[in-house]
């Protein structure tokens, strides 16, 4: 735990009795330097009793003095009903690996919570934590617990939410988990342009309201480390985002919580992330590692263990075998069985990508628009990467079934049909979803919003300058970002060199990033390895020239050798078989 001491114990409960038990350790040599037993009668005033006991000898052990703000905290029992506070524990405790099934079972707790007591501020607060982390790990799914529609939008589920924060906050504003979890209502929705700005300062101030009040919950770290990395939080964007970025700003509040609470999944699941974003790959497998040894049912320690298996070695392979044990821990998650249809579809196996395709459609709610379309883009990734005659075909098929215009339907488009009428078209389409994207064109010092491929289209209906003028400054700052690695970053610089005509440093890149492993589908490129290489239109510009071809062959020999390693472990019974999951009624 990387701690001086350790208070355990334990709650033995038999009848209206329950007896405490508590020890302080020394970790540096396992002594036990105090401890008590506490026998009483079953109340909610003698169980805080007890804990403001327990605390007060423990800090005059470790001659530490309480604060007055520590003290008053210890004076006031969150609930006088212990039915009410057991339920608001086990709702916690099911939030903390993320699985599908706990994150409803949560939301059930907290609800009883409530329903025992109804003046339990931290039980509103906690359902409004569990119900959205239901829907966004379920697959857009919504409980009956919850005031949510399914597949509502990031706004909608921020207003169903928020009276269940304002309750809390009614019944006690001195709640930090009700002020954390108002701030994470506040930012979810939002996307970092200038007018969302007072809005994300407000949620940081609720941010840090609310860890000043609850310094030891350790949601409130990730929440709001995940809500600094916007550009348009920092001066002189994107330069003082880069700077931000370079000086921990936002690493160092995930690496504080998880002081706080060593044992915590999702601070060691985004740790693992900025890892892999910051170069620091010992640092990223080590937290991976440290979720399978702390919490080994847990999906995420496996599933960060595939990503960077596929991000930075390259292997699909191995990703594969990891997504698997996670899937095997979250069988309801749609995450995991997608993340496994990319690999298959990178590595040459269409019908095995269709198969894993066709399971997270019978995962997600049927009305999920988000996923539904997010399915039928990789599908039409894995057929135009197949190379089969009738992809073009099917990845038609897939187009007509959604009216999401995202820049991965944009690049499937152009692909299929480059010709200067279905460019004005997707021009228009993208610009009337995507409004934002074009708020800001006129100055190139404004925040870079726009993917490449809307660059791309500009200069296929010949304005090639507001192409050049935008993509300019999105290379540069590209190239400043020294602290990324190159892998993450490096398919975002191969793009824009290539809009830009600059074919040679292109190919340079692409080879310096094949020779490293990178096996595509990060940082930009849409689709599996197999579609940028063979169809995505961004790329055409070189795709002919001999030292790109070379690099297709080494790709496609390790893609050959990984898929027999799939193979063999499918022989073993370690991976399904496509027979099994077509027999899958999940699947089917």
């Amino acid at each position: 735990l990387n701690v001086g001491w350790v208070l355990e114990g334990s709650v033995r409960r038999h009848d209206q009795q329950v007896r405490v038990t508590a020890q302080l350790i020394d970790a540096r040599d396992s002594t036990h330097v105090w401890s008590r037993t506490y026998d009483r009668d079953l109340s909610s005033a003698n169980l805080f009793h007890v804990q403001t006991d327990i605390a007060r000898a423990v800090t005059r052990e470790l001659q530490v003095t309480l604060t007055g703000q520590d003290e008053q905290r210890l004076q006031r029992p969150p609930t006088e009903n212990t039915e009410s506070y057991t339920a608001y524990l086990l709702g916690r405790e099911r939030l903390r690996d993320r699985k599908v099934d706990e994150l409803a079972q949560a939301v059930e707790q907290f609800a009883l919570a409530i329903e025992l007591d109804p003046e339990f501020a931290s039980a509103f607060s906690g359902l409004a934590d569990a119900c959205y982390l239901f829907l966004i790990y379920s697959g857009s799914h919504t409980h009956e617990a919850c005031p949510i529609e399914s597949n509502a939008t990031g706004e909608e589920i921020s207003a169903s939410l928020m009276p269940l924060v304002d309750k809390a906050l009614e019944l006690d504003d001195q709640s930090g988990e009700a002020w954390i979890t108002r701030g994470q209502l506040l930012w979810a929705p939002m996307y970092g342009y200038p007018e969302d700005m007072p809005t994300f300062r407000e949620a940081h101030a609720a941010f840090e309201r609310g860890l000043e009040l609850s310094p030891s919950h350790s949601q409130g770290y990730l929440w709001y480390a995940l809500s600094l990395p916007y550009v348009q939080l920092y001066d002189d964007p994107p330069y003082g985002w880069i700077e931000a970025w370079e000086q921990d700003t936002w690493q160092s509040v995930a690496k504080r919580g998880l002081e706080i609470d060593p044992l915590s999944v999702p601070l060691h699941t985004i740790l693992a992330n900025y890892g892999y974003w910051t170069k620091d790959l010992d640092e990223a497998y080590e937290h991976a590692h440290r979720i399978v040894e702390i919490a080994p049912d847990s999906p995420r320690g496996y599933e960060q263990l595939g990503i960077l298996s596929r991000n930075e070695s390259g292997r699909m392979d191995e990703a594969i075998k990891w997504w698997h044990k996670a899937a095997r821990r979250d069988e309801n998650s749609p995450n995991h069985p997608f993340s496994i249809g990319e690999a298959y579809a990178a590595l040459g196996d269409l019908e095995m990508a269709l198969a894993y395709y066709r399971r997270v459609r019978g995962i997600v709610a049927a009305d999920a628009t988000d996923w539904q379309h997010q399915i039928l883009m990789a599908e039409a990734w894995a057929w135009l990467g197949s190379r089969r005659d009738d992809a073009d075909a099917n990845a038609q098929e897939r187009l007509a079934l959604s009216d999401v215009y995202d820049e991965g339907r944009l690049e499937i488009e152009l692909s299929l049909d480059r010709s200067k009428t279905r460019a004005q078209v997707l021009l228009s389409q993208f610009r009337d979803q995507n409004p934002e994207c074009f708020a800001y064109d006129a100055d190139p010092n404004e925040e870079i919003t726009c993917p490449t491929v809307v660059y791309f289209l500009y200069g296929e209906l010949g304005d090639t300058e507001a192409a050049q003028r935008r993509l300019e400054p999105n290379l540069e700052a590209g190239k400043a970002i020294s602290v990324w690695s190159r892998k993450a970053l490096g398919p975002f610089l191969l793009r824009d060199l290539v809009l830009l005509g600059r074919h040679e440093e292109a190919l340079d890149l692409l080879e310096e990033l094949v020779q490293t492993d990178w096996r595509g589908r990060v940082g930009g490129i849409s689709g599996s390895v197999r579609f940028s290489l063979y169809r995505n239109v961004l790329l055409d510009a070189i795709r002919d020239h001999p030292r790109f071809q070379a690099m297709v062959a080494v790709v496609e020999s390790d893609m050959a050798e990984q898929l027999e390693n799939v193979r063999e472990m499918e022989r073993k019974g370690e991976l399904p078989t496509l027979k099994e999951l077509r027999a899958d009624p999940v699947a089917e």
